[in-house]
Parts: structure tokens; sequence; C-alpha cells
């Protein structure tokens, strides 16, 4: 997709890079609404707070499309409290193509995945126990190790009625002899997934999180 193509949508989810108490920090937020010179957004928690940067905070917004990750630079300029917390900032002259990163909003939950290998003469199903994910890609543990570079195909049960299928690449897998674990843990990073796919990744981690904040859950 070039970047003349490209558009922004009202209850897209997408993520906020900053610096925050002297600190940088990967959240998640959602435009709320879309205006001529500027968008708002919901305001981003961080232990189980909303957020509030001072007015001219810059800040690199991000997203997804299929798969490639873009972003702009902006600016806070406002809040708004009703009806929910939301900031106020500029809205972009032009968008970027951004270079896939390690940091990036990570939910700690265990859910079940199995994958099989795509380079080897093997077509067993092997399982496996996520330890987090994000909409770039998943830490999970297994019994059976992964070699760096490789290519997997993965299933993963967000829920009894949502479920992910992609291939990935390993990005690292950790000796379990070597660090002390009971099984392996592999990382790897989404390739080929399709944008609907990955939306329903990104909102059910940004649904979670605040579904945890109001129970209590998450600080």
């Amino acid at each position: 997709m070039k970047e003349d193509d490209l558009t922004l949508k009202v209850n897209q989810l997408i993520e906020l890079e900053m610096n925050y108490n002297g600190e940088k920090v990967v959240v998640s937020s959602r435009i709320e609404d879309i205006r001529e010179d500027y968008l708002l957004i919901a305001a981003p928690i961080r232990h189980g707070v909303s957020m509030l940067l001072p007015y001219g905070s810059e800040i690199i917004v991000q997203f997804w499309v299929r798969d490639t990750l873009w972003g702009f630079d902006s600016v806070v300029i406002g809040k708004r409290i009703n009806p929910i917390p939301m900031w106020v900032i500029k809205k972009p002259d032009k968008f970027r193509r951004v270079p896939q990163k390690r940091q990036s909003v990570r939910l700690n939950i265990n859910l079940p995945i199995t994958f099989q290998y795509l380079d080897r003469d093997d077509q067993s199903v092997y399982q496996g126990i996520t330890v987090d994910i994000s909409a770039g890609g998943v830490l999970f543990s297994s019994a059976q190790s992964c070699t760096p570079g490789e290519k997997i195909k993965i299933e993963m049960e967000l829920t009894e009625q949502l479920k992910i299928s992609s291939e990935a690449r390993v990005i690292r897998c950790f000796d379990k002899h070597e660090s002390g674990l009971k099984e392996y843990r592999i990382a790897i990073q989404f390739e080929n997934m399709t944008e609907n796919q990955r939306d329903k990744i990104f909102k059910f981690i940004f649904d979670k999180q605040r579904e945890w904040i109001r129970k209590g859950l998450l600080e």
C-alpha cells in the first residue's frame, strides 16, 4: 500500500510511542473522532490510570496496515473529559513506514497455541502456551524447540469464538536448559498475516487491558 492510499478511521486502534516520566513507553489507544485539523484519541492507560501529558508533548502514532507498520509524528494540543478521557492531537500531514521493532504494546496472558514446522519434514502439530502477545508477534512456551530464522504456522485461540492462524518466523528460542525454564520459550514475528486478523489481536489486547483495569487486576 502506498502512503497516498492511507486513511485514518474512527475506532481504529493505534499505538503511541512517547517519553513519559523520563521513560520511553509504547501504549495502546483508539481514534475516537476525526476533525479537520485534529484527532481525538482515547487517553492511554498506564499502571491503571489515564495518562496525562503536558500540552506540546511530542508523540509518535503507529498503526498496522496488512503486514506494514505505519506512523506519523504528532503533538498533544488539548484534552477532553466527556464522554471518556481523550487527548486532542495534531492531525498528520504525512505518513511514513516504521521499521518493525521489538518494543510494542504487549499483553501478558496465557492462551493455548499450536504450531507446525514449515521448514522441516514434519507434519506434526505441537502444543504451547503464550507468555505474551502483541499485534506483531508472540512469545510462547513449548516442550519443542525452534531454530531462529525458521518458519512455522501457528494457531492461537484468543477466545472460544476467536481463533487466529498465521505464518510466523522464529526470532529467538530460549534454551530451557540454559535459562532454567521447564520448557523452551520461543519468540515469533507474524508474517503474511491479514489486516483483519491483526486488527482482531489489537482489539483483543485493547479490550482485555481495560477489562482488567475495571476489575482491578491490572496496575
